[in-house]
């Protein structure tokens, strides 16, 4: 239950010269003479919107009432009344740490009244207080003086508290400084009757515990006047001053919620407490405020049951009831309360404690007795009450690339123009009110705004042109000061990030923070993140400090598995190394990865330190090899004789790896080092020449055979790794010690691969068939052929053969450009190169092998009684591959004719086209789920149907830009290619494009956690903290139905199409799954809202410290989630929140 803040007050029994502030909890009021007309106006402002109203008294009647205005921030924590700036007029001083600012306003009339930032007052002002300073330099002036309290200072010390000198004109002088670790929480300005001077009473927090000091500003400075001091506060404590006993004054305690009161009474000097005493009330107290009758000082209560009572008040007798206020007919329930100098006070109402006031009814005192003088009707206010509309800028909008804001302004509810002329530079602006949603908005009138900014050469303003609309969502009025943009932006992240803090012009400095419990400190560098984090940073420029601006992070990742560069080496260890996480695998570029050098403990940095080999599991293929050449004289196969070697070679022509054959059986055991699955393939290759097993030493009837090897996806090796994130060279050494571990029992990947024949006529109709697509794609010319042999001498020296690097090739497996997806065709290498390699070992190709045989035998019976005749067979396969015909040596003397090479030729074709089919292409309406799947990203398909994992070319999961993070409920088009294999049983796309069809709702703020959006129940309500199951309009439904389904909560007719349904958790179950030692938990959820929110299990071993699980899964209206049970005590309660 949230609390209503009690409300105490001073008036007339205490010399204040300063109002006193009224605090409800939602709401800060209070009262002075604004237009110096000598009748006591009021200030009713909200502390969650920051908002606020002005009613200017008159002689009789009700209160001449301004439109809603904005104090310039979101929210505000503080408000003070008084004579700072006119000795005349009061002035309000607003005071937000979220903003960092202190504003002022002189409202001297209902019509606009511009803001005005306070001076440099330390940072996130909490606490701001009128008073009088009598001593100090500069000398006391007829202004009152202002105390302000920050909290978010740079320092140890982070709450700073300050005097400052008023002598009607900014700047004000500082009069002195105190530093504390402690937080401010309030500050109240009262003047004991024999006191010499006012005092300040400042509440503070430290180490969860609340605590009071009080403060004399008799030399300028604020001292404490330790025997004052008043510790162990409970937490809402509030305070009051009055003097019921004349001369004597007591100091007042109060809690919401209970009907006790301390009572201290202050000794003659007012230097210590003569006695105290705790009085109780007969009900809880709610709020509590000093009234004076005109014959004695009374209490204004109300309680907690919403009565309202006045009470007298004596050392003697304590609380005595005198009368009960009559609330038959109120509008509403008590809200609050302000209290004038004239010896009235106005009793506040709303529709509920935790709304807006929106009536007030005005009491008069005559005769000792309090007479209902009338009702009063405030203007009603919403989250966008107040907002800027006037929008001044540095240069023309929509013609300059970087327009800068100078000024923010607001003026009633919709501005449709605003001229900028004369010398000095004013303003004059044409603005309506709104009606409602049957009238609209009511007829222009024009304004008055007074001085623009002297560099101002354009505003903006609601109606910018008949066909455009600006609306802008800030409650920030009045100068604009230097803000920080935090780069990248909110959002949910797979890999760490870089966070880099920049302003849009020069600044002083930038300070920022990543922990709420941290001191602020000075930027000089852009820092990682690789844990959830919520950012906090200002500028300071010319010692104004800008608001502070927050970013929150979250990652998918857990920090030891985010690695930028897909290197194996994660994002944290490579930072605390000096390597870029993002730069790539070999950061010195000596051959040996970033990884084998951790493994081996050698210097990634410096090419002169590298292991003295490839890691055995890092970076290993290891390829056993068999070669089965044609003996020509026999024409059958025969095995290559030991000791020839067979080379491994990337397609650029790079040797990887190199091993004899042995054991009499044409085999050999190659581990390929370093290899990546990105190369796609790799070339084995016999010598040009080589002996075969069986044949005389000196006869050399073996022939050079080239095989095309298909490298697997790499292993996943997964390091066992908690991160902490203290002292990063220390998690970065545990780490690498962990990986080498981790790696050191890994068995690398492994293959086998037959040389023969076939093998090379896979190898060259395989790059026959690529040329077509590399022309198509520009990566040829036209008169180009492709070659994955350039290393060969006759190759290299061929201008008409052209390789491609390994980036190249990969190309061909995606589009050249999303909108050429159609239109393009691209294959999956390694699928690709298997299915013709299949292929031509079937019966149906005999025809294309015999051709292969034909040339092999050719070459191994008669090439080396004619050298120089027969071509390699390599290159004569590639003149049959590519002229239909075999070369005119071997024409003569194989028993093939015309028409047998030429049907082999077309069955080639045939194969080629058959194994080279395009991708298929697919496209998919989805929308992102809310269930994450491991090693993609997962969507669902709109309407209804299946769910997808999305990744990217690399096979990694496919992530939009961060900026670019889709809320949930957004929809989206998919083109993407469905040939991928599956992912944790979801059918996998490799993602084309993404066309963003329409944007769901980002997820809302829900700050009290009654699944209710902030803002909108700040714009229909006024305020936070809403029953979400209580009707708003008298109605059967719900306001959280009413919210789900869009309709007005505040008008009966406009409901639901539905029926009521009662939304919310119900059926909580929990039981084994079976045939494993895990449990099943599971509640029930109406199915057709379960979309609109994100649904998960807390876990705890002792219902202390609570743990959050996986989101949970939705079917049916039930969602689910299996645990394991880890220790003998384990809680779980259900839980879910807004998307």
């Amino acid at each position: 239950m949230k609390l209503i803040t009690t409300l105490l007050s001073l008036l007339n029994a205490v010399a204040a010269s300063a109002a006193f502030v009224h605090d409800s909890g939602t709401e800060l009021s209070s009262s002075g003479d604004f237009n110096a007309d000598g009748i006591p106006d009021v200030v009713v402002a909200s502390r969650d919107t920051g908002i606020f109203r002005v009613g200017f008294g008159a002689a009789a009647g009700p209160f001449s009432w301004s439109q809603p205005q904005s104090s310039g921030m979101a929210s505000i924590s503080a408000m003070a009344v008084g004579k700072v700036i006119s000795t005349t007029n009061d002035s309000i001083f607003f005071a937000s740490p979220e903003a960092n600012r202190i504003t002022h306003v002189s409202p001297a009339s209902p019509n606009y009244n511009p803001l005005s930032d306070f001076f440099f007052s330390g940072i996130g002002p909490k606490v701001v207080a009128a008073i009088d300073i009598p001593g100090g330099n500069p000398a006391n002036t007829a202004h009152l003086d202002l105390i302000t309290g920050s909290v978010l200072n740079p320092a140890a010390q982070s709450s700073s508290l300050r005097s400052f000198r008023s002598n009607g004109s900014p700047p004000m002088t500082t009069l002195g400084t105190v530093d504390s670790s402690d937080q401010w929480l309030r500050a109240l300005a009262f003047k004991p009757s024999t006191a010499a001077a006012e005092l300040i009473l400042l509440q503070r927090e430290s180490s969860g515990t609340e605590a009071a000091t009080i403060y004399s500003v008799a030399s300028g400075t604020p001292a404490a006047l330790a025997p004052l001091a008043i510790s162990g506060l409970a937490t809402g404590t509030r305070f009051a001053f009055g003097s019921f006993d004349a001369p004597q004054t007591d100091l007042f305690a109060s809690v919401p919620g209970s009907a006790s009161v301390v009572v201290r009474r202050f000794n003659a000097a007012a230097n210590g407490y003569a006695s105290t005493i705790t009085r109780t009330l007969p009900s809880p107290v709610s709020q509590l405020h000093v009234i004076h009758n005109g014959v004695t000082s009374q209490f204004l209560v109300i309680h907690s049951s919403g009565s309202v009572v006045i009470y007298n008040y004596s050392a003697a007798a304590g609380f005595t009831a005198a009368s009960s206020l009559n609330l038959s007919n109120a509008p509403g329930v008590p809200s609050g309360a302000t209290i004038t100098s004239d010896g009235s006070f106005q009793l506040l109402f709303a529709s509920s404690s935790s709304q807006p006031s929106s009536n007030l009814w005005r009491f008069s005192a005559s005769g000792g007795l309090w007479n209902n003088a009338g009702t009063d009707t405030l203007p009603k206010t919403s989250a966008f009450s107040g907002m800027a509309n006037v929008v001044y800028l540095n240069s023309p909008p929509f013609v300059t690339a970087s327009p800068q804001v100078l000024r923010l302004s607001s003026i009633g509810d919709w501005t449709d123009s605003v001229i900028l002329a004369g010398a000095p530079l004013s303003a004059l602006a044409n603005w309506r009110d709104d009606l409602g949603a049957s009238l609209g908005l009511g007829s222009a009138s024009p304004l008055s705004l007074g001085a623009a900014p002297a560099s101002a050469q354009s505003a903006l303003y609601n109606q910018w042109r008949p066909t455009i609309s600006l609306f802008w969502l800030e409650s920030k009025n009045g100068a604009v000061n230097e803000e920080v943009t935090i780069s990248p932006g909110s959002g949910s992240y797979r890999e760490s990030q870089q966070v880099t803090l920049t302003a849009r012009s020069e600044v002083n400095s930038i300070f920022f923070r990543t922990s709420p419990t941290a001191p602020f400190t000075q930027y000089s560098a852009p820092f990682p993140l690789y844990t959830d984090t919520t950012v906090e940073t200002y500028a300071l420029t010319n010692g104004a400090p800008s608001a502070i601006q927050k970013a929150s992070f979250t990652f998918t990742n857990p920090p030891h598995q985010q690695d930028s560069d897909n290197d194996g080496v994660p994002d944290f260890v490579e930072r605390a190394l000096g390597l870029n996480p993002s730069s790539g695998p070999d950061s010195d570029g000596d051959g040996f990865t970033d990884l084998e050098e951790l493994l081996a403990n050698t210097d990634s940095l410096s090419s002169a330190s590298k292991p003295e080999q490839h890691d055995p599991s890092a970076a290993r293929f290891d390829i056993h090899a068999s070669v089965s050449a044609l003996n020509g004289l026999t024409n059958s196969p025969a095995a290559a004789a030991d000791d020839e070697a067979i080379t491994a070679r990337d397609i650029a022509s790079a040797q990887l790896g190199s091993a004899p054959t042995a054991s009499g059986n044409g085999t050999a055991d190659l581990s390929v080092q370093p290899v990546e699955s990105s190369l796609r393939l790799l070339t084995l290759a016999t010598p040009a020449s080589f002996p075969l097993v069986g044949s005389a030493p000196d006869s050399i009837l073996g022939r050079e055979i080239i095989a095309l090897q298909p490298i697997p996806d790499g292993l996943s090796i997964s390091v066992p790794f908690t991160y902490n994130p203290n002292a990063p060279a220390t998690q970065a050494a545990a780490w690498i010690a962990a990986a080498q571990s981790a790696y050191a029992a890994v068995q690398p990947a492994s293959a086998d691969a037959t040389l023969d024949t076939t093998a090379s006529l896979a190898t060259i109709l395989f790059e026959w068939g690529l040329t077509g697509i590399a022309r198509d794609r520009g990566l040829l010319t036209p008169d180009q052929k492709l070659c994955l042999t350039k290393w060969r001498p006759s190759d290299e020296s061929d201008a008409s053969l052209a390789a491609l690097s390994p980036d190249d090739l990969r190309s061909l497996e995606s589009p050249p450009s999303p909108a050429e997806a159609a239109t393009s065709a691209s294959i999956l290498i390694r699928p690709a190169f298997e299915a013709l390699s299949n292929a031509l070992r079937q019966p149906a190709a005999a025809a294309l092998r015999t051709v292969a045989t034909e040339v092999y035998r050719l070459s191994s019976a008669l090439g080396n009684a004619s050298p120089g005749l027969y071509d390699a067979p390599i290159d004569a396969l590639r003149h049959f591959a590519w002229n239909g015909t075999l070369p005119e040596a071997f024409f003569e003397e194989t028993s093939l004719n015309t028409a047998d090479v030429a049907a082999a030729r077309s069955l080639a074709t045939t194969l080629i086209s058959s194994a080279f089919q395009s991708r298929p292409l697919v496209t998919l309406n989805v929308t992102p789920s809310p269930a994450p799947v491991a090693g993609a990203t997962a969507v669902d398909s709109l309407p209804s149907g299946p769910r997808f994992a999305l990744i990217d070319d690399h096979g990694q999961p496919f992530n939009l830009p961060a900026a670019f993070n889709l809320p949930s409920g957004s929809a989206m088009t998919v083109i993407g290619y469905s040939d991928r294999d599956a992912i944790n049983g979801l059918s996998s796309i490799e993602v084309v494009s993404v066309l963003v069809s329409s944007l769901g709702a980002p997820s809302p703020t829900d700050s009290d956690g009654n699944l209710l959006p902030d803002a909108w129940e700040l714009a229909f309500f006024g305020a936070i903290g809403q029953n979400p199951a209580s009707s708003g309009d008298g109605s059967p439904y719900s306001l959280l139905q009413e919210y789900l389904d869009g309709s007005d909560p505040g008008c009966a007719t406009d409901s639901p199409a539905s029926p009521p349904v009662t939304i919310g958790i119900s059926n909580v179950r929990i039981a084994p799954v079976p045939g494993t030692s895990g449990i099943r938990l599971s509640f029930d959820f109406p199915a057709s809202y379960a979309n609109r929110f994100r649904a998960r299990f807390l876990s705890s071993e002792d219902m202390t410290q609570w743990e959050n699980l996986p989101d949970a899964t939705h079917s049916n209206g039930t969602f689910t989630h299996d645990a394991t049970i880890t220790t003998p005590n384990r809680f779980f309660r259900a839980h879910v929140s807004l998307k």
